[in-house]
């Protein structure tokens, strides 16, 4: 048998570190922006916890969203899909709002301190620990598996580009409790949740991992039905939709 577990908000706590995020955005950006781009993540969160012909306060407003950040990624998006986490993206809207235009070392810079903040202040879930050791006692593989942190390189006019070598080791920065437990782990560059090419790679890896695999012996878990959960029941696998509080 093969578990399948998504990372944030499943086996990490990622909302201390969304918080200490928010606080260093709003140390060099100011309240308003840092306010708006965290709102404009929890609508993007919100959205893919639904499924896709599911009705929900916000649906509309989650499509303009998505509509934007296709604009903004219009360079790359046709290639690799949708960088639909990108902070980058969230703060040049937030900034928009309020009237302002930010310089690429003012992004960049926002960016980084955000990512920084979040790694420090990010934990693994109190059952976490005690999850991966009845995995290890029960002999049962443990497959990793998470979205990319889309993050994009920002060019000198602001323009963004997205390079999946660049964005995956960014993101491993903040895995390293993740690496210690897990026997491998799946970031989504370049093909991110859902799309079904991120699925086949993770049915690859779990089958390299339990080479008798089948559909019934391996369980996808996650907090997302859309994102973690809808291809991988459509497969035939077996699934777990975990709520936190």
């Amino acid at each position: 048998m093969c578990i399948a577990s998504d990372i944030d908000y499943t086996l990490i706590d990622f909302e201390p570190g969304n918080i200490a995020g928010l606080q260093a955005i709003t140390d060099v950006l100011g309240e308003d922006i840092a306010k708006e781009s965290n709102r404009l993540f929890y609508l993007i969160l919100e959205g893919f916890r639904h499924l896709s012909d599911e009705m929900w306060n916000g649906k509309d407003e989650f499509g303009w969203l998505m509509e934007e950040i296709r604009r903004l990624e219009s360079g790359f998006a046709s290639l690799y899909g949708m960088r639909s986490w990108s902070r980058e993206v969230y703060l040049l809207l937030a900034a928009r709002k309020f009237g302002r235009v930010l310089t690429a070392a003012e992004l960049q810079d926002a960016r980084d301190r955000f990512f920084y903040a979040a790694r420090q202040a990010s934990r693994l879930y109190d059952d976490a620990v005690p999850l991966f050791e009845h995995l290890s006692h029960r002999s049962i593989s443990l497959l990793a598996m998470t979205g990319s942190d889309c993050v994009l390189r920002i060019m000198d006019d602001c323009s963004l580009e997205y390079d999946p070598d660049y964005s995956r080791e960014y993101k491993k920065k903040r895995l390293e409790d993740i690496y210690r437990y897990a026997q491998d782990v799946l970031i989504g560059d370049p093909y991110d949740k859902p799309d079904p090419r991120f699925f086949d790679e993770m049915w690859a890896r779990a089958h390299a991992l339990c080479p008798s695999l089948t559909p019934e012996t391996l369980l996808v878990l996650g907090d997302s039905e859309k994102n973690d959960l809808e291809v991988p029941r459509s497969r035939g696998w077996q699934t777990c939709l975990l709520k936190r509080t």
